[in-house]
């Protein structure tokens, strides 16, 4: 899974919940969407507003949970 942002800003969330977005419309000011667009990863851990004035920014524990979730893993993209 790649994302142009972040995750949500919530727990639970799911791939299905993603792939079930309806894409081609404007993106909301708040909710999945917006997170997946617009939310960024921050030091330490945890979520906390962000600077942008909408979704949130979101820690590595939050990256993990999400991960471990929905059995994905890391990888990197050289």
């Amino acid at each position: 899974m790649v994302c142009h942002g972040g995750l949500p800003s919530y727990d639970g969330v799911v791939l299905k919940d993603i792939k079930d977005l309806q894409r081609f419309s404007e993106p909301p000011e708040k909710g999945l969407m917006c997170d997946l667009l617009w939310a960024d990863p921050i030091p330490g851990n945890g979520r906390k507003p962000s600077k942008r004035g909408c979704s949130m920014g979101f820690g590595e524990d939050i990256s993990h949970k999400f991960l471990d979730e929905n059995k994905l893993r890391i990888s990197t993209i050289i």
